[in-house]
């Protein structure tokens, strides 16, 4: 085991290319939630546009709640749910989904060394247990947390939803790996305390995870974490 990885007591992982090769039309779902904010009135400002569209939506959220308009931000929130779950059933490639190379086996070999580990995805439950099933790997994995399982305000780049993924691993964040593709992935860990693996596997490569991070560990599968704690 590397030093910096001494203590870990449980993994979570990010599941869109992390675990599993998809390929969901984020650019897409960008620019619905500018639609949607610049219709409300909410000012480009207010929103960074350099990040997800998650984050543009909290932003947007926290804007309109601040302007007395509460209500309109969770229904807001309502309808990027419902075509977030639409984008990612019919763009996600699922008809021929794959696991990465390797993926069974790793969650095997943390099974048999004893150390729980977990999924916590932005993706809707029924699209994650959907996916999980076309890989084979539902019945691998004990723990799923999606976006429908706690408010929004506890899911990614909250460090409630890292908090939520470790309590029901029996340990906390600061003991806990996590593992992603994408930067809001990195901010979740960070906001938690908990220690962060990134992979090139998805939409950022290694060159890019450089660029936001010098000091972020990058592999190309998640794979890779076996190196890094055994």
């Amino acid at each position: 085991m590397q030093p910096e990885y001494a203590g870990v007591r449980a993994v979570g992982f990010d599941l869109d290319g992390t675990l599993a090769d998809t390929h969901i039309d984020y650019l897409q779902l960008c620019r619905w939630v500018e639609e949607h904010l610049l219709a409300a009135g909410v000012p480009e400002e207010a929103f960074d546009s350099s990040f997800g569209p998650k984050l543009r939506l909290d932003d947007g959220k926290h804007w309109l709640t601040a302007c007395g308009r509460g209500a309109e931000a969770e229904t807001l929130t309502t309808a990027y749910n419902r075509f977030s779950q639409d984008l990612e059933m019919s763009t996600s490639n699922l008809d021929r989904v794959t696991a990465f190379p390797g993926t069974a086996e790793l969650l095997d070999q943390l099974k048999s060394r004893h150390i729980p580990f977990g999924i916590l995805t932005q993706g809707s439950r029924i699209y994650a247990e959907t996916m999980l099933d076309r890989i084979g790997l539902r019945n691998r994995v004990g723990t799923l947390i999606t976006r429908d399982d706690y408010p929004p305000d506890e899911a990614k780049p909250a460090a409630a939803a890292l908090g939520h993924l470790a309590s029901r691993l029996g340990t906390v964040p600061a003991d806990l790996l996590y593992t992603g593709d994408l930067k809001i992935d990195l901010l979740t860990a960070r906001s938690a305390g908990a220690r962060f693996v990134a992979v090139s596997s998805g939409d950022i490569d290694t060159d890019t995870w450089r660029k936001i991070d010098p000091a972020v560990t990058v592999l190309p599968y998640a794979t890779g974490i076996t190196d890094l704690l055994f």
